[in-house]
Formats: structure tokens, sequence, C-alpha cells
């Protein structure tokens, strides 16, 4: 199969709208086009999100995975990046079971690259 999508994880029972919203990639913003040198930070209030696992063959990279996130007004954001996901998870996930309720933003930051000169990574803070 040239290109598939499968589900591998998401933080809610995703209804058969969800999956379809999820999976239009192309109608999701790209967070690292939110955050430039101009624009240091971009904050929202995430509801939910999930994990697709990618297989397309005309890729550089086959198999890849790619990060959902919807915020409280519905709008959707997609990353690749692995360094924003892992925390903003880590982020998501204590503040929905340890936190009461308690609201939350979280932002997405971008840094210097401590590998890769003249490369950028995106991070997730807690607002």
């Amino acid at each position: 199969m040239e290109y598939e999508v499968k589900l591998r994880e998401a933080s809610k029972e995703l209804t058969a709208r969800d999956k379809i919203r999820y999976k239009n990639f192309s109608a999701a913003v790209a967070l690292d086009t939110l955050v430039s040198d101009d624009k240091e930070s971009f904050s929202f209030v995430p509801t939910a999100y999930a994990i697709f696992d990618v297989h397309n063959e005309h890729a550089e990279n086959t198999d890849y995975p790619l990060y959902i996130i919807e915020d409280s007004a519905g709008n959707l954001y997609k990353t690749g990046s692995l360094s924003f996901f892992g925390r903003f998870k880590d982020i998501f996930d204590t503040m929905i079971e340890e936190s009461d309720g308690e609201p939350f933003s979280v932002s997405v930051i971008k840094r210097p690259s401590a590998r890769y000169k003249g490369k950028y990574i995106l991070l997730a803070q807690l607002d």
C-alpha cells in the first residue's frame, strides 16, 4: 500500500466524525508555522490528542508518527516533533489525571537545537 494511516493512541474515545477530522492532516495547522523568530511562542488550551502511524512510500522517511492536538475552540494542530509531543503528552496527561479539572494552557516554543547547528526544535511548556 502506498499510503496508510493507523490510529495508535488517543486521549479520548474518538467518534467516527473525530477520526475523519483528525485524519484530515491537511486541515490541521502545523505547529512549527505558528512560532518563528518574530513570534516566540503560541499558546492554546488542549482538549484531546491522537497519535497516528503513517506509511507513505513517497516520503523520504516512509514510516513516521504524526501527532494531532485539538484545542478548546475545535482547532486541530499537527506535528511530527517527538521533542514537542513527548513533553506535551506529559503535561496533558498529568493535568488531566491529577489537577482536579484545573484549566490549563500549553505554549509552543522554538529553541535552537543543541545537536544540529542552525536547526530548531519545538518544545511544549505549561503556561
